[in-house]
């Protein structure tokens, strides 16, 4: 699996209807994967983490994806 599969696999665990403190969505987090920015998608993915309360696997995924890149 790769880095943009990891944050997209990811993303899947956040509602669409969750927002973070400057009001980014996991909608915002795809656009930034669809552009090949992976770091900013990561970014918006653990404050959307914080934001809400995610499962285990989430943040598993993110931690890949960190590791791998």
């Amino acid at each position: 699996m790769d880095v943009p599969e990891l944050l997209r696999r990811a993303a899947c665990h956040v509602p669409v209807a969750v927002t973070g403190e400057a009001g980014i969505t996991v909608a915002d987090a795809n656009e930034y994967l669809d552009h090949d920015e992976w770091e900013i998608a990561l970014d918006i993915l653990v404050e959307l983490g914080d934001a809400y309360r995610t499962e285990t696997a989430f943040w598993e995924l993110l931690a890949e994806a960190a590791r791998m890149m």
